[in-house]
């Protein structure tokens, strides 16, 4: 066997197709998703709404990167005997979309990824409507989405340099076929060292990127600038690495559990509130605040039940 197409077999993506063939007649009346990683914890609740189907009739497939999905989505395209079964594709657009509208049937994320859809005014102001039982008539209610918005505008101020050279370090992989930047176990609190409700502090400059990733490969200052010039037009909030923007809103409301147990705090805690939330099940336990696009709705209700 040649080694690209051994190389083919044995990706995930494969392995799912593979199941899925044994599995489409079993399941002939279900829908089949096709996701990134877990990002089904936000989407799943979604599918059901907007489609008609129930939990049991949505088989859903962790394909373990955006590569995988599109090859998944490649391997089904390509056997017309599946031309009739329906097939959801979720990628996240990260630093530049990916789809470009040429690949009909997939749903590609507007903002960087899934994590940046809890990160919004509107999923804040559910948060502390549900979560810390604020109402607007409350003077905490005004005091503390005053400064989600201060420190949110500082977060970003304060990461653009960091969002800039990954964006410049993804192009040049990219273009180069060089090894993408490792960041799934880089923790932001090497680079940001202070996240409360009054400031963020970060610590960092290129050459402590440089020396925090010394595999790779050089970014040029003009790159770096020409990329910031880049961001200024858009949305920070929207375009920024959903992990961080996800880290930044956990610090957050770790710094309110924090302030609210604090004497002579300025925030009064109402009853009832538990304030429990985890790191690690964030994206689980919040997923019913996340903002949901007109876009991801349209594109659901198009496999709704007929």
């Amino acid at each position: 066997m040649e080694v690209a197409k051994l190389r083919e077999s044995r990706t995930r993506a494969t392995v799912y197709f593979m199941g899925f063939s044994r599995l489409q007649n079993k399941y002939s009346d279900s829908i089949f998703c096709c996701f990134e990683g877990d990002d089904s914890k936000y989407y799943f609740k979604r599918i059901e709404d907007n489609t008609g189907y129930s939990a049991e009739n949505i088989v859903p497939f962790n394909c373990d990167g955006k590569s995988e999905v599109l090859r998944m989505y490649r391997l089904i395209k390509s056997k017309s005997e599946y031309s009739d079964v329906k097939f959801l594709y979720f990628i996240d657009r990260d630093f530049d979309p990916t789809i470009k509208g040429i690949l009909h049937g997939i749903y590609e994320t507007p903002v960087y990824s899934i994590e940046n859809f809890y990160t919004t005014i509107d999923a804040f102001i559910r948060i502390l409507k549900i979560e810390f039982n604020y109402i607007e008539m409350d003077s905490e209610f005004k005091i503390l989405l005053d400064l989600f918005v201060e420190r949110q505008k500082e977060f970003h101020d304060q990461t653009k340099l960091f969002n800039a050279w990954i964006a410049c370090q993804r192009r040049k992989s990219n273009i180069e076929s060089t090894s993408r930047l490792n960041l799934s176990s880089f923790n932001l609190a090497k680079i940001v060292s202070v996240i409360n409700l009054d400031t963020i502090q970060s610590n960092y400059d290129k050459q402590v990127l440089e020396n925090l990733f010394p595999e790779a490969p050089e970014i040029t200052d003009e790159e770096i600038a020409e990329k910031i010039s880049e961001f200024d037009q858009l949305n920070f909030q929207q375009i920024f690495r959903g992990k961080y923007e996800i880290y930044f809103l956990y610090s957050f409301l770790e710094a309110i559990k924090i302030e609210i147990n604090t004497p002579k705090s300025r925030l009064n805690k109402k009853p009832g509130v538990q304030l429990n939330q985890s790191k690690k099940n964030l994206i689980s336990e919040f997923s019913q605040y996340a903002t949901t696009t007109i876009c991801l709705v349209d594109y659901l209700s198009s496999f709704k039940i007929a």
